[in-house]
């Protein structure tokens, strides 16, 4: 069975994201859609507004006939470690023929260009790279500005604009990741619509998930003007998840450990374990202690991963183990008429996990991603208890 993936963390599941999952069914008639998405954590160091299951089965609504969770390690990590987590997934089916997304370009060979420039950097740009560095800048900035620098100058044929925009450099991580595990997985890119990635306009053509998070923040429920009908009945039902929840539990897990253990955190380098533990007992909310700790170097997006990686206990050895495990597919949420995709998931030798006692029961090889997405269902569970005791949905 052919099957097309798309990595994703549809949160929520919104109207654009119906709109991507019905042109890949166009264009891939007879395909298996098998979506590859974050489980209760993002790459932004956010909980997730709504469960895992309450998203798979909102995928599965709108047409993807299976969801698979990205573990744990690689959902909360930046985009390139993210990007490696969801190719590592879809290069063990053997049916994985496409890996779809979509970018602000809709131009594939705009971002095969892209991704070749980050694979071979010439050293022009690792010296503007090391010039920004020493100048305070954050690494993602820094490659950014280095790399519209050098595109501008050197490639004219090359859209220069296209690395300003996150889901064009999303997409060149993908195929990066694609490109170094020498996968038979062809990318297909299509333009996306409406709300950018980080556009908090509720009230443009297809607002984007920042936009919706920020309304329920706001405490506006999304309606099906917005998202799925799938989408606005869970929210009309449920009260959304938010990090700032956790904050108490973060103060309390920087409190409990020494200095030593925390600069062992990953990604808590330069001294920041210092300063993170300071800021923790500083601030009075969690948007306080991510500003007290980000900076022109450290990046909104990386201090609230760090503030994450605390909470979940991923140390460098943790995440190390973690990432170093074979592929595993826990199996979210599958379409009752699509249980065939199911064959081709387990067609690649791998475990499949599809209910709460797999956990305890898995190959040992897979123990350590396995232990740490127990982990962060246990500490999302506190804010959200309908996200633990579930298995597999099979869904009409």
């Amino acid at each position: 069975m052919r099957l097309a993936g798309i990595i994703c963390e549809f949160n929520p599941l919104h109207n654009g994201h119906a709109l991507a999952i019905g042109r890949m069914k166009a264009e891939f008639p007879g395909s298996g859609i098998i979506a590859v998405m974050s489980g209760n954590f993002t790459e932004r160091g956010d909980a997730a507004v709504a469960d895992k299951y309450a998203r798979a089965a909102a995928a599965v609504a709108i047409g993807c006939d299976a969801v698979i969770e990205l573990p744990v390690c690689y959902a909360v990590s930046c985009a390139e470690n993210f990007a490696q987590g969801g190719v590592k997934l879809l290069n063990a089916l053997p049916d994985a023929e496409y890996l779809c997304f979509g970018s602000e370009c809709g131009d594939i060979k705009t971002l095969k260009e892209l991704a070749a420039l980050l694979d071979n950097e010439p050293l022009e740009m690792k010296d503007e790279i090391k010039k920004l560095l020493k100048e305070g800048a954050g690494y993602p900035a820094a490659r950014a500005s280095a790399l519209l620098k050098y595109c501008i100058k050197n490639m004219p044929d090359l859209d220069a604009d296209a690395v300003n925009h996150p889901n064009n450099v999303l997409g060149a991580e993908y195929i990066r990741a694609l490109h170094a595990s020498q996968s038979k997985i062809s990318p297909y890119t299509f333009a996306r619509q409406g709300g950018g990635y980080n556009d908090e306009d509720i009230n443009c053509l297809f607002p984007s998930a920042a936009a919706i998070r920020r309304a329920l923040k706001e405490g506006v429920k999304p309606d099906e003007s917005v998202c799925p009908k799938a989408t606005a009945d869970y929210f009309a039902a449920h009260e959304p998840c938010f990090t700032q929840q956790l904050f108490d539990m973060m103060r309390y897990a920087v409190a409990v450990q020494s200095r030593d253990d925390l600069s062992k955190i990953r990604d808590m380098r330069e001294g920041l374990h210092n300063k993170f533990a300071a800021a923790a007992v500083r601030a009075t909310s969690y948007d306080r202690l991510i500003d007290l700790v980000r900076s022109k170097r450290y990046t909104t997006a990386r201090v609230k991963r760090l503030a994450l990686n605390v909470l979940l206990g991923i140390t460098e050895d943790v995440y190390a183990r973690a990432a170093s495990c074979p592929p595993y597919y826990r199996v979210l949420a599958v379409k009752r008429s699509s249980t065939a995709v199911l064959g081709a998931i387990k067609s690649g030798g791998y475990p499949m996990l599809t209910r709460l006692k797999d956990n305890l029961t898995c190959p040992h090889d897979i123990m350590p991603s396995v232990e740490l997405d127990m982990r962060a269902d246990r500490i999302y569970g506190l804010i959200n208890p309908r996200a633990e005791g579930t298995s597999m949905l099979i869904l009409d």
